[in-house]
This record gives C-alpha cells, sequence and structure tokens, in this order.
C-alpha cells in the first residue's frame, strides 16, 4: 500500500513513529521542505542533533535507527504531484491541504483507485480528524478546507498551524488517526488544560 504522510512537523514527526511500529512492512513517503530548528526541540519527534537538517532526511535517519530495514521514500514540498492511497495531511498549512484533496478527488474519479485520507488539525486545546474514503465525503472536506484559509486561521476553533499547549493532545490525536485507517468518520477531539483528560467524541 501507498503512504503518504504530507508535513513532518508536531503531527507527522510523531505519526511516523508510531506508523512504523505499527505496519512494519509498509513503504513510507515523507513529504517536507522545511529543516529543524531549536524551537522544534519542544513540541516535535526531533533530536538536538537533528538541527539544521531536513526534517525528512532527519525523520528518516531516526526511523532507521529503530528499524533498520523499513523502507522510506522521501520528497520535498508537495507541488500537485499525483498521489494515491493511504495518506494523512500533517502539513501547517490549508493550500498544501487543500492542493492535496483536490488531486485525489480528480485522479481517482479518471483511475477508480480506491484511497484514504486522514486529515488532522489540531489547536491549543482541541483537534479534528477527519477520515475519507469516498468521493462523496471527500467533497464535504474539500468544502470544508475551502471554507478556511492560511491568512484567516481563526475561522474555526481547530486550524492547523497551531502549535499544541500540551504533548498529551498531540499523542492523541496521532492515535486517533491510526484507529481512523479503514474507518471513514470524523473524530473531534477535547483536551481539557486544567483536567488534562482528552474527550474523543465521534460526529
Amino acid at each position: 500500500m501507498k503512504v503518504h504522510i504530507i508535513g513532518c512537523g508536531t503531527i507527522g514527526s510523531y505519526l511516523a513513529i508510531m506508523y512504523m511500529r505499527k505496519f512494519p512492512n509498509h513503504t513510507l513517503n515523507l513529504w517536507d521542505f522545511d529543516t529543524v530548528e531549536q524551537k522544534n526541540m519542544q513540541n516535535q519527534a526531533y533530536r538536538f542533533k537533528d538541527i539544521g537538517k531536513p526534517k525528512t532526511e532527519a525523520l528518516k535517519e531516526q526511523l532507521l535507527e529503530i528499524n533498520p530495514n523499513y523502507k522510506i521514500k522521501l520528497h520535498g514540498k508537495y507541488e500537485n504531484q499525483n498521489i494515491t492511497g493511504l495518506i494523512f495531511t500533517c502539513a501547517d498549512s490549508i493550500k498544501t491541504r487543500l492542493d492535496v484533496f483536490l488531486k485525489v478527488q480528480k485522479l481517482t474519479k479518471i483511475t477508480r483507485e480506491n484511497f484514504q485520507i486522514i486529515d488532522v488539525r489540531i489547536g491549543q486545546s482541541s483537534g479534528q480528524v477527519f477520515s475519507v474514503s469516498n468521493q462523496e465525503n471527500l467533497d464535504i472536506l474539500i468544502k470544508n478546507t475551502q471554507a478556511i484559509s492560511d491568512d484567516d486561521p481563526d475561522l474555526i476553533p481547530t486550524t492547523c498551524g497551531t502549535v499544541a499547549s500540551d504533548p498529551l493532545l498531540t499523542f492523541h490525536a496521532v492515535n486517533q488517526m491510526l484507529l481512523s485507517i479503514n474507518n471513514a468518520e470524523v473524530r473531534n477531539i477535547v483536551y481539557s488544560t486544567e483536567s488534562h483528560q482528552i474527550a474523543i467524541n465521534q460526529i
């Protein structure tokens, strides 16, 4: 199965590690154009020795330390390339997500290939995981995404580009993404910064 992680930041970096442990025989495609910075140490899966390296290369190195036989392919910025299969959208750009959704919509209408998109958006105290695997639900996800933009991230309470205040929210978001594989639904993740408890509601 073709597996893509678009964006290797807060969610994507931890997701790659957890996915590899859960599915040690798959090939993982990592997409990101950014480099590791010192500020990433507080909320991403990188190490101090990774500072200055491209995120995809640093993440590949870490994954191969855990499983030297794991198959990994590296890509830079997503720029409308043809992709299908299982796609995790974790990029900190609404535009990039929308580009992915529209490309998959167009491509799969022609090829009739199976696909699943699992999209996560987290804020300071809440998040949403969208899982779609058919054209009808993909149309809904596209309309939802078109309603917001990178220029106005406060339109809805859970958008990409916001650093989660607590690692527990990141952990639960990644866990819900893995649980969403082969399961099409939307999950709201609500995190209490006072009680440090997570509530997960399916809608």
